[in-house]
């Protein structure tokens, strides 16, 4: 197999309140490949959202490190972590936290516009990601005009935008009806076959994570053997 574009060595998070430890992440070791859609599983409270947000680079290890194409995460400084973030990763969260005043196509092109893109070529790819996500006749409606599925797909298409390596996503369809999230499912693995995206979920939703290339299993802050 290839070499993967993002792993985690002896990832390890603890959180203090007051006087107390918890121990979250207790050595996670698990890598990731191009083209590939992994499902991340397990009961509330083992890690997975934790997990997630250190691969993203939205957080940081107490101890281990996160590598994406042989460069690790302690070696980057917060200007190169936030480029990483911007270019490199999609996000996609339960809550959308799209931007209230502005449109769904606003919403889409704001990553490539602080990316540097010029804005009539921002325009054309957050039309484009939209027509596939079935709102076209939607762009120009603000968030609060939408329904949920349909702000959730704007969500989708923003995190798309500037074509990112890796796309995480943290109970995408958590916060929708049984319908409505299978069809969000559907359209997130098509856009990740077309795109070959190394494509990270974490979701509850077993018929969900039925449809990924790997089921990976977390318990008690640890991955289980696969």
């Amino acid at each position: 197999m290839s070499e993967p574009i993002l792993k985690s060595e002896a990832v390890i998070k603890n959180y203090h309140i007051d006087s107390t430890e918890i121990k979250v992440l207790k050595g996670v070791d698990i890598e990731f490949h191009s083209g590939e859609i992994t499902a991340i599983i397990g009961p509330s409270g083992v890690g997975k959202s934790t997990l997630l947000n250190i691969l993203g680079a939205l957080d940081y290890p107490t101890s281990g490190d996160v590598i994406f194409k042989g460069r690790r995460y302690s070696v980057m400084s917060e200007k190169e972590l936030s480029t990483f973030r911007s270019r490199s990763v999609g996000f996609v969260f339960q809550f959308h936290h799209l931007l209230g005043e502005f449109t769904a196509l606003e919403n889409v092109m704001m990553p490539a516009l602080i990316a540097g893109e010029n804005r009539q070529k921002a325009v054309s790819k957050a039309e484009e990601l939209l027509d596939k996500l079935g709102l076209t006749v939607r762009i120009q409606h603000k968030p609060s005009e939408l329904s949920g599925g349909e702000q959730q797909r704007v969500a989708v298409a923003r995190a798309l935008i500037n074509e990112p390596n890796i796309v995480l996503a943290d109970e995408p369809s958590g916060n929708l009806d049984q319908d409505t999230g299978r069809q969000l499912s559907d359209m997130l693995w098509r856009l990740a076959r077309e795109k070959g995206y190394c494509f990270i979920i974490v979701t509850h939703n077993l018929e969900l994570a039925g449809h990924a290339d790997r089921i990976v299993r977390m318990r008690d802050g640890r991955i289980e053997p696969e």
